[in-house]
């Protein structure tokens, strides 16, 4: 009799485990199938946006969400255009910008369609951290490689007002440039 209850409880035991752990894999399945569904939905919602940039005067920075990040959009005064005119390529990693995410329109000394805005991605792409701008400054800066631009936040890495890494920085690529373009006063970024 006492082996056809152990046998009886072990039965129970093998379909409880078994049981466990099909809702486990159930359970991990779903959390997938969920994660992916939140994905595709993300790309939907940025596919164009529109930002108002009316109000900004030349030195003017914001910071706006797109796509539940951070993007950059900057209106360049003439002394920041031609600093990047002049800025010596040497100091920095890829100043051609051969190894960076941009469109085709971007490919140039102010990596933008427009060279009076810049706009941009706000993170830095060594450690993903948010970017802070450090206005340029010929006196404070004067004789620095760096003459102010972007750094990022957790590593300190600095980049150009073109979103350009400077040499001997942690961050090996520049800063992400989406597809953008600026229409009567509003900049209209697309994914």
């Amino acid at each position: 009799m006492q082996d056809t209850n152990e046998s009886s409880q072990r039965l129970y035991l093998r379909l409880a485990v078994k049981l466990m752990l099909c809702v486990a894999v159930c359970g991990v399945l779903w959390i997938l199938i969920q994660a992916t569904g939140e994905r595709s939905t993300v790309g939907k919602e940025s596919a164009a946006v529109t930002f108002d940039v009316t109000d900004m005067k030349p030195g003017d920075v914001q910071t706006v969400n797109w796509a539940n990040r951070p993007l950059l959009i900057v209106y360049r005064t003439p002394e920041w255009k031609s600093a990047l005119e002049t800025q010596a390529n040497n100091r920095l990693k890829d100043p051609l910008s051969s190894k960076s995410v941009q469109p085709a329109e971007a490919v140039n000394v102010h990596r933008s369609v427009n060279p009076d805005w810049f706009v941009a991605l706000g993170l830095g792409t060594g450690m993903g951290c948010p970017l802070r701008f450090i206005a340029p400054s010929a006196e404070r800066y004067q004789g620095e490689p760096w003459p102010g631009g972007f750094a990022d936040t957790c590593d300190s890495t600095r980049y150009d007002l073109a979103g350009r890494v400077f040499r001997q920085q942690s961050a090996q690529k520049n800063i992400v440039v989406p597809d953008w373009q600026f229409v009567d006063g509003k900049i209209i970024v697309s994914e």
